[in-house]
């Protein structure tokens, strides 16, 4: 611990006027950044701030245009992957960079086996697996095949490929993004336990508290510029928010309470095997009624129950005062019952087609004309919703593969919009979007309640449910454990409630 501290002094990687080209346009300018030992550095803008781009430059995935780079004080120019690897710094992505079929102590070690007479040390390979993990504090068996762990153990093998580079530097892209609570605290252990040891992390995520609890100083880049280093103590919510959008927004949810008297939605004893039992609630017309709980809680098997997606065992369901026992989606769309997947790139768009054909998806009879497809009615449909939701785009006709993710949230909203509901269920809304667009999600959230529009909201950030909800419903193992409303519905409430048999939230 002596050296770290000796060492924090200096900077164990430093960008100085780092810039990036792609022919005439430019996606970064002039960046300057520093990392020391033992930090965790957020890196922090909304989707096209050049973060990505940026972390791929240091991972050594893509060249630099300009500027100059350098670890612990030697320029750093990195080939590749492998030569970025070589110079103590690895990249977690997302998408994590395993193959499932192989055991979890072969792929700690794939690219850089040991070899005993030629042959693959296997026993070799285990044993330090094992011992990378139990420096993690993590009882993972390393023979196992990768895809019969969670997405947590999967995530914690990467970090443990990093440590088995030899990994002083590790970007984190999104690490928390699919992870429960206790999966993230768990993930912050090892974090602190490897910041002791000296190793320092850049940290990317949309998620506010996360950054204000795990790091130590914050970068926000906009639009490709460098708008600014800060320590995280310094720093405040709003004025993060400010910086990285580049305008002030006064609250992120500024939410009225627009519920009505009228009962839209009754649901009575829904069972389901395991997933659902015994499930009721109510919904009243323009009310936003959260659903929170733990992954695996059962909150998304039941909306796809309503929806008509996943059948039941008994129970009823009346909407709109209308008995629908057993739900058919088609039935449900004419009704006013849309629920919008948490997964919106499978289920929710065809990446292949244009803004234009997703968002006209839905109401292919409206755009009829004599058998055939009305082009004018089509983009008259795609304009008015574009410019309801204000989604940024070049033209309709673009490829959904061009927008960022929070566009693409809004033309999935948009979509089902164009069919007039009466209801809709959004299950993880503003998942892996960043501020500026769930900012927006919100405002038309807020609008269309104040139309009269009932929604359900189905999500895993404990600030969007206090801040979006009139009511919010907990559910743990498949039944409902608690309903709060108002000044009950806290971060310390819902976890309460979303607890059962036991399990720790600590």
């Amino acid at each position: 611990m002596g050296d770290l501290k000796e060492n924090a002094a200096k900077p164990i990687l430093e960008l100085r006027d780092i810039g990036k080209r792609y022919g005439a346009v430019e996606v970064l300018r002039n960046i300057d950044f520093k990392l020391y030992p033992g930090e965790v550095h957020a890196l922090m803008g909304e989707n096209g701030a050049g973060k990505s781009t940026l972390s791929k430059i240091i991972s050594g995935v893509i060249k630099k245009s300009q500027g100059a780079m350098y670890v612990n004080s030697e320029s750093y120019e990195p080939e590749n992957t492998d030569d970025a690897k070589a110079h103590g710094i690895s990249i977690v992505h997302q998408e994590f960079n395993l193959i499932p079929v192989l055991s979890v102590a072969t792929n700690i070690f794939l690219g850089k086996e040991y070899r005993k007479g030629g042959i693959l040390d296997e026993r070799r390979h285990q044993a330090q697996a094992k011992e990378l993990l139990e420096q993690l504090g993590l009882d993972i068996p390393v023979g196992i095949k990768v895809r019969e762990l969670s997405i947590a153990q999967q995530q914690m093998v990467e970090i443990a490929k990093c440590l088995s580079d030899g990994s002083q530097i590790i970007i984190m892209d999104e690490p928390s993004a699919t992870l429960t609570l206790n999966e993230t605290k768990q993930l912050f252990k090892i974090i602190e336990s490897l910041r002791n040891k000296g190793v320092a992390f850049i940290y990317i995520s949309h998620k506010m508290d996360e950054i204000f609890q795990i790091s130590q100083k914050i970068t926000v880049l906009r639009d490709g510029n460098e708008i600014g280093s800060f320590p995280t103590e310094d720093m405040t919510e709003d004025k993060l928010v400010g910086l990285m959008v580049g305008r002030q927004i006064s609250s992120m949810y500024n939410h009225e309470n627009y519920t009505q008297a009228e009962t839209v939605l009754k649901v009575s004893n829904l069972k389901a095997g395991k997933t659902v039992k015994d499930v009721s609630f109510s919904l009243k017309k323009g009310e936003v009624l959260g659903f929170g709980g733990l992954v695996g809680a059962g909150r998304s098997e039941l909306m796809k129950m309503l929806f008509g997606e996943l059948a039941f065992e008994t129970g009823e369901i009346e909407l709109f005062g209308n008995k629908m026992n057993r739900p058919v989606i088609k039935k449900m769309i004419e009704a006013g019952f849309i629920y919008l997947t948490e997964n919106r790139k499978e289920e929710g768009l065809i990446l292949t087609k244009t803004i234009k054909e997703n968002i006209t998806l839905s109401v292919m009879k409206k755009m009829l004309k004599g058998g055939l497809i009305s082009n004018a009615k089509e983009v008259e449909i795609a304009d008015r919703m574009v410019k309801e939701l204000d989604i940024r785009l070049n033209n309709i006709n673009q490829r959904m593969t061009e927008l960022s993710g929070g566009n693409q949230q809004k033309v999935v909203i948009a979509k089902w919009l164009a069919t007039n509901p009466r209801i809709l269920v959004l299950d993880e809304p503003t998942r892996g979007i960043d501020v500026g667009a769930k900012h927006e999600i919100y405002q038309v959230i807020n609008r269309l309640c104040k139309q009269g529009m009932s929604i359900i909201i189905i999500s895993s950030e404990m600030p969007e449910l206090i801040g979006m909800c009139d009511r919010v419903i907990i559910m743990a193992e498949g039944k409902i454990t608690g309903e709060l409303s108002g000044e009950e519905i806290t971060e310390e409430n819902i976890m309460a409630k979303a607890v059962l048999r036991g399990y720790s939230i600590a």
